[in-house]
C-alpha cells in the first residue's frame, strides 16, 4: 500500500463521552511529509479541532464531551425550572387563598378593593405607592395594626389587634406584589344614565329606580332598589326613622343625600361619624349592600318611591 503523502493516525475516544476517555485525547495525527487533510477531516469528531504534534494545546475531546454534556443535561435543567416554577405558583396560590380568608373575616373588604376605592384607597394603589420603599414593610404593618389617618385622607381606619405578626406579613407581602398585577390607566367606561320627572322637572341618574319598560301603576323598582328597602328597614330605620321619613334621634336622609354624592354616603356608612353618634358599619354590610340601601334612600329623596313596601322584580316573578 502506498502511504506517501498520507498521514499515520491514532484515534482517541474523542467521538464518545467514555468513562475511559482522558480529556485532551482526540484524534492524534503524526502528520507526514505532504500531509492529507482527508484524514482531519475524516477522523475529526464534529465541532473539535485537530491535535497534533504541530498543535499540541488543541484539546477536542474535552471540548467535544463539555458541549455532549450540556446537551444531554438540557432537558433536565428545564424540567427542573419547571418544577419550581410550578411549585412556587401553588405556594402563591395557596397564600392567596390564605389571605382573602382573613380580608374576609375581617372588615378589610368593607373598604377596600383591590382595583377600586370604596371608603379607602385600593390596594393596588397601595402596593403602587409604597412599590420600592425599605420601610413599607413596617409602615403597612403598624397602619393596619394600629390603624390611623392622613396618608389618604382624614377617615379613620380603625385599627386591628386581633391580627398577629404572622397573619399581618401575610396580608402586607400580598398587598406590595399587586403592584405589577393591576394594570394601570384603564379606562373607565361612563355608567348608563336614567331619567325622571320629578315636579315637573327631569331628574338623571345613573342608576336605575325602575325596572324599564313598566309604566304608571304597574312600575316596579328594580331587586337593588327593593334590597335597599329591605335593609334600611332593618337596621337604619332604628335612628332615621321607617321608610327614610324625619326621626328625632338622626338627620332625616332625604336631606343629606340630596346634596351628598354616593362616594361620601358610603364613607360615611363604612367609617361612621364618632363624634354625631353614627356607628361605623364597616364590617357589616358590604361596599354591595350599602349602594342599595342608598339607591332606595334616593329614590324616597325625589319622592320616587312611596311610604311602604314598593312593588318589585320579585312580584313579577311570583305572577
Amino acid at each position: 500500500m502506498n502511504t506517501q503523502g498520507d498521514e499515520k493516525f491514532s484515534r482517541g475516544a474523542a467521538t464518545e463521552c467514555s468513562p475511559g476517555h482522558k480529556p485532551g485525547v482526540g484524534v492524534v495525527l503524526e502528520r507526514s511529509p505532504g500531509g492529507a487533510k482527508d484524514s482531519q477531516r475524516l477522523f475529526r469528531p464534529s465541532g473539535a479541532g485537530i491535535v497534533s504534534k504541530e498543535n499540541p494545546g488543541l484539546t477536542p475531546g474535552a471540548t467535544f464531551c463539555r458541549r455532549s454534556a450540556a446537551i444531554h443535561s438540557r432537558p433536565a435543567l428545564i424540567l427542573l425550572i419547571l418544577l419550581v416554577a410550578i411549585s412556587t405558583l401553588q405556594a402563591m396560590q395557596v397564600e392567596q387563598k390564605d389571605v382573602e380568608k382573613l380580608l374576609n373575616d375581617g372588615d378589610c373588604h368593607s373598604c377596600h378593593s383591590i382595583d377600586h376605592k370604596v371608603v379607602g384607597p385600593s390596594y393596588g394603589d397601595i402596593s403602587k405607592k409604597y412599590a420600592g420603599q425599605a420601610t413599607a414593610v413596617d409602615q403597612l404593618t403598624r397602619s393596619i395594626r394600629q390603624g390611623g389617618s392622613g396618608n389618604w385622607g382624614d377617615l379613620r381606619m380603625p385599627g386591628h389587634p386581633d391580627l398577629n405578626d404572622a397573619q399581618l406579613a401575610e396580608i402586607v407581602r400580598w398587598i406590595l406584589l399587586l403592584k405589577d398585577a393591576i394594570p394601570g390607566g384603564t379606562r373607565q367606561v361612563p355608567p348608563k344614565e336614567y331619567t325622571y320627572p320629578v315636579n315637573d322637572k327631569k331628574v338623571t341618574l345613573n342608576f336605575p329606580i325602575f325596572v324599564e319598560g313598566a309604566e304608571g301603576n304597574a312600575q316596579m323598582v328594580t331587586r337593588d332598589v327593593f334590597r335597599g328597602y329591605q335593609l334600611y328597614n332593618s337596621y337604619c330605620y332604628r335612628c332615621h326613622g321607617t321608610d327614610v321619613t324625619e326621626s328625632e334621634l338622626a338627620p332625616d336622609l332625604r336631606r343629606f343625600v340630596a346634596a351628598t354624592a354616593p362616594q361620601e354616603f358610603l364613607s360615611v356608612v363604612m367609617a361612621g361619624r364618632e363624634d354625631k353618634g353614627m356607628p361605623m358599619w364597616a364590617g357589616f354590610f358590604t361596599e354591595e349592600e350599602v349602594k342599595q340601601i342608598y339607591q332606595y334612600v334616593k329614590g324616597r329623596s325625589l319622592d320616587l318611591i312611596p311610604v311602604g313596601r314598593p312593588r318589585s322584580e320579585y312580584d313579577s316573578s311570583k305572577n
